[in-house]
């Protein structure tokens, strides 16, 4: 049975004053706790990974698909999961994905072996291809563009970014005081929790009439899922690997495919329509960007304070609670600066901070400490990313008809998954061109030193790109952004 139309939301009624009430903040923090939750799970499994393969006997190439399995499934699906949502109903689909997502958990929980294991992954992965577009095109069904909006993607954006930080602490935490296995059983109650809300909190849009493009969808899924494989075999085996070319060129060509399919679909997967903004396109290329430097920053920093400033994991967790409290501190910041300057100061000024950050980190050597080389930048970097990550899904998402907001919202996800692949690629493999040969230097710290200098360097680029992307967004998109 189709869903039916939802009667329009409080957020929307005409002259209401800028609050959310009750029932919205409630439909709120359920997606902001399942947004949580998908984009912890990114990270919270890297800190219990030597603790899997201990208690799994699995070798380094095996532990490795613990990570692609659910980046892959994740990565090359979300185009396809945003579109599900637009034609099968969204909250249908969000709930039935957490639900996925759980049992996956549970899976992963109870694995006794690797391919249990690395099949449990993949399936968190394809859920959540389907329940971070859906969560996000909810939200923006309930709440229409204005103020109440930022104040939504506030929140959203604060779940996205501090998220990243968080996992590490989580992980942590559970994987020292009770076992890698809670990294995934803690979804489960969470999961079962947004599940059983939903229905009775969340609306039902009105489903879009159509089908599946098929064709679209499966040259669409190849073609990320190619790429994405590009960049996890480059930091994996290297970009001399000659699977990381043959990767990536099967990836192009498929994408050019997926676009001739596409252009003549009347019901396309992706309408390339969303492509015409140019405000909506840089949006999108700024989050693949801010994502990858943010993604190979902590990849890195989190080698360097366990392998060269010897914490635990757990120690490691907690080094990045002031970079996570930064991030919510400036997301909550970033309404008021929008309704009185509109988002073209916020996206400036955060991309300033991020190239800020990541230049004071490229000072990092080898009597670098916590306290003098890592907490400042991480804050600063926080800082802007909180202001980036409101502002950019802002413009990305403005003017997007109802009908495309779950494939508006799907490659937001997808360049976030790319990004982060690309940043880990990107980084860690200069990292390992520049570091120093075992036995040339007295120090762990000393042997990382150049090659943390040169990968904060390409990060130090990457941050470049990203203000000169923000700063050319167009001013006129940049204002219909404002709330009004």
């Amino acid at each position: 049975m189709a869903e039916t139309e939802a009667p329009e939301s409080a957020a929307a009624s005409a002259g209401r004053p800028a609050r959310l009430s009750k029932h919205d903040a409630t439909a709120l923090a359920l997606v902001v706790a399942c947004q949580m939750m998908l984009v912890i799970d990114a990270s919270i499994v890297n800190v219990a990974l030597p603790a899997m393969r201990h208690g799994l006997h699995l070798s380094v190439s095996e532990l490795t698909w613990t990570v692609n399995a659910y980046t892959l499934a994740f990565g090359g699906l979300v185009l396809v999961g945003g579109r599900a949502g637009d034609l099968f109903g969204r909250r249908r689909m969000f709930i039935g994905s957490v639900l996925v997502f759980s049992a996956a958990s549970l899976a992963g929980g109870l694995a006794t072996g690797g391919a249990v294991l690395f099949a449990a992954r993949a399936a968190q992965g394809i859920a959540a291809a389907v329940a971070a577009p859906s969560a996000l095109a909810l939200l923006m069904a309930r709440f229409p563009e204005g103020l109440l909006r930022n104040r939504a993607l506030a929140w959203y954006a604060a779940a996205s970014g501090a998220g990243m930080s968080c996992g590490l602490l989580l992980g942590g935490m559970l994987t020292t005081w009770l076992s890698w296995r809670w990294v995934f059983f803690i979804n489960i109650p969470v999961g079962v929790a947004i599940a059983a809300l939903a229905p009775g909190v969340l609306d039902r849009p009105t489903r879009r009439s159509g089908r599946l493009d098929l064709a679209g969808a499966i040259s669409g899924t190849l073609a990320v899922t190619a790429i994405v494989n590009g960049f996890v075999m480059a930091s994996s085996d290297g970009w001399g690997s000659p699977w990381v070319p043959a990767s990536f060129g099967a990836g192009l060509a498929l994408a050019v495919a997926f676009v001739v399919v596409e252009s003549g679909r009347a019901d396309p997967t992706v309408p390339l329509g969303l492509f015409r903004s140019r405000a909506r396109s840089s949006g999108y290329l700024a989050r693949l960007v801010l994502t990858a430097a943010f993604s190979g920053m902590l990849f890195l920093l989190t080698l360097f304070m366990e392998d060269a400033l010897g914490f635990s994991a757990l120690g490691t967790g907690i080094a990045y609670v002031p970079s996570a409290v930064s991030i919510v501190i400036a997301s909550r910041a970033v309404p008021r600066i929008l309704s009185r300057h509109g988002p073209r100061p916020v996206l400036v000024c955060g991309s300033v901070m991020v190239v800020i950050g990541m230049a004071w980190l490229d000072r990092v050597n080898a009597s670098s400490h916590y306290l003098g080389a890592v907490l400042g930048p991480t804050v600063l970097f926080g800082l802007g990313a909180g202001l980036l990550y409101v502002a950019i899904t802002q413009i990305a998402l403005v003017g997007v008809q109802p009908a495309e907001a779950g494939v508006a919202s799907g490659l937001i996800t997808s360049m976030q998954q790319v990004g982060g692949s690309l940043g880990v690629a990107v980084l860690v493999t200069v990292y390992a061109s520049r570091t120093a040969p075992a036995g040339t230097a007295r120090t762990t710290a000393a042997i990382m030193a150049p090659g943390l200098d040169a990968a904060f360097l390409a990060g130090l680029a990457l941050a470049v790109l990203l203000l000169v992307i923000t700063m050319t967004v167009p001013a006129a998109a940049a204002r219909r952004a404002a709330p009004r």
